[in-house]
């Protein structure tokens, strides 16, 4: 391959970042909704632990009072990604009946319970980028 083909191919896969990005993210998707999950059963999400803390009748039920919103994994098997243009979006598909459980909890516990803390995001990264990498040089070497 001489610099002219690698030039053109640069200028090629300049426009196509976003795309291979978006491709990385949605075939790590299972990763993403696992760390989630991870972060959830340790009671952590973006910004600390998980509040308001149960009741200390429910808190003595489960054996702990910081939320893991764990409820016969019904939330956590609802929760799943989609990647787009301007980022990714985690959340929940939970109804029971027509009362939007997932909802419900992001109101009361807030939105950042779907959402990757720090240590959470370092993995993520370390994860995505050599892969995102491979994608832009084989596009380039196209």
């Amino acid at each position: 391959m001489d610099l002219e083909q690698i030039r053109d191919g640069m200028k090629r896969t300049i426009s196509l970042l976003d795309k291979l990005l978006i491709e990385t993210l949605e075939e790590n998707g299972k990763f993403i909704e696992d760390l989630i999950r991870l972060q959830l059963q340790k009671g952590q999400k973006k910004g600390g632990l998980i509040t308001p803390t149960y009741s200390k009748a429910y808190a003595a039920k489960k054996g702990f009072s910081v939320p893991n919103l764990k409820v016969l994994g019904n939330f956590y098997e609802s929760i799943y990604t989609e990647a787009y243009s301007k980022g990714l979006i985690v959340d929940s598909k939970l109804k029971v009946k027509s009362f939007d459980l997932g909802q419900h909890l992001q109101k009361r516990y807030t939105e950042q319970i779907l959402e990757l803390t720090a240590q959470s995001l370092e993995k993520l990264k370390n994860k995505i980028i050599p892969e995102w990498l491979n994608k832009i040089q084989n596009e380039i070497n196209r």
